[in-house]
């Protein structure tokens, strides 16, 4: 089974006084306006700095998020910028780009082989 479309990115919290970088699998939704981060994942591991608050609709109904600031890098693509991030609960270590994560790009999909190609 195929988890969708997705690419691999680089977090870094921008920390200068606890630098960290992780390469996470990144989802692809084109039907979600906010980046993700699994929240255990952006407090524990990267130390994401926390800088604001986002009302998000879930399943379970509205509920207020924690957003948190990290740089996003896509290497292939030579991209690299300042992203906010919803957490929440993923389940793994990946972030999920919605609109707001996807709006440098020009994305391509092919529904035969579920391969997405961005430019930028």
């Amino acid at each position: 089974m195929r988890e969708g479309a997705g690419l691999d990115v680089l977090v870094n919290n921008r920390s200068t006084a606890n630098p960290f970088n992780k390469q996470l699998p990144a989802l692809i939704d084109t039907g979600a306006e906010w980046n993700l981060i699994e929240d255990t994942l952006a407090t524990a591991v990267l130390h994401l700095k926390h800088i604001d608050d986002q009302w998000v609709q879930t399943a379970a109904g509205p509920t207020l998020a924690p957003v948190y600031l990290a740089q996003m890098t896509i290497p292939n693509l030579t991209y690299s910028k300042l992203q906010r991030f919803v957490g929440a609960s993923l389940g793994a270590d990946r972030i999920l780009l919605g609109r707001e994560g996807l709006q440098d790009f020009v994305l391509n999909y092919s529904g035969r082989t579920g391969r997405v190609t961005l430019q930028y």
